[in-house]
């Protein structure tokens, strides 16, 4: 079901000259690494990461490290308690100056997504 879906959204894409966000959840233990500990996601990680893959153009994974990453400190873990991650899993047409990681914090009186930490 999952491909016949990304197939058909990417026909109306090309149809309607339109993009499509779609949202994919990770797989259960995706940001589990060696030993448990917790490693970046990839674009394999997500749930019919194939189907996704294939019809898309641009693949953006977002996580945050304080939510998946039971290894570190309370203390460690309050630190990064705003801090949500982006990567660029896959670009069809290339990255613009070669970005494909990028390091946002929440801000809790704005409720905005900014480069600057609290």
């Amino acid at each position: 079901e999952q491909a016949t879906t990304a197939k058909s959204m990417k026909e109306i894409a090309k149809e309607y000259n339109i993009s499509f966000v779609m949202l994919s959840q990770f797989t259960k233990d995706s940001q589990r690494g060696d030993k448990g500990k917790f490693r970046e996601p990839i674009l394999g990680d997500l749930k019919g990461a194939g189907d996704i893959g294939a019809s898309a153009d641009i693949v953006i994974l977002i996580w945050r490290q304080y939510n998946a990453d039971t290894s570190l400190s309370e203390i460690d873990r309050e630190k990064i308690k705003y801090l949500t991650c982006l990567k660029v899993a896959k670009a069809r047409k290339g990255l613009r100056q070669g970005i494909s990681h990028y390091k946002l914090w929440y801000n809790i009186n704005t409720s905005q997504l900014g480069e600057n930490e609290i």
